[in-house]
């Protein structure tokens, strides 16, 4: 006899299984870690559907789990390109540094200690974008 079939989400291909359910551990009873459960399960319409709210106090973009970062962080640990592409475009910033790991991090951190060259790539493209704007706030 089959077992009964799951409830529960399945991990995304080429996650890592208990990576993904420290994640879930970590990010389900969060509210302020939404983007974080998106990426986690590859849920791209909701993280779009999510994004609207950051900035107006509801969900920060850029909000930390203490263990696993930003979202960014979490979209470059899940190898989820979709999600960093997403993320980046929408303002994430790739310096922002996890909450209580030792040492502190980054997603650009992070890309570089999994070695995964095509995230570390992404981010350092997006950041080259942004420094026209950089530049125009320094120089007014």
């Amino acid at each position: 006899m089959p077992p009964p079939p799951s409830t529960t989400r399945p991990v995304p291909p080429g996650m890592d299984g208990r990576l993904w359910m420290q994640m879930k551990a970590a990010f389900n009873d969060d509210p302020k870690a939404r983007l974080h459960a998106c990426v986690r399960n590859n849920d791209i319409s909701t993280l779009r559907e999510l994004l609207p709210l950051c900035g107006t106090g509801e969900l920060d973009l850029n909000y930390c789990d203490l263990d696993f970062g930003s979202a960014l962080q979490v979209a470059v640990l899940c190898d989820n390109m979709r999600a960093v592409g997403i993320l980046l475009d929408a303002g994430a910033s790739p310096w922002a540094f996890n909450g209580s790991t030792e040492p502190q991090t980054s997603a650009l951190d992070v890309a570089i200690q999994t070695g995964n060259r095509d995230m570390f790539t992404r981010i350092c493209e997006k950041m080259a974008l942004g420094i026209d704007e950089i530049l125009q706030l320094v120089t007014g």
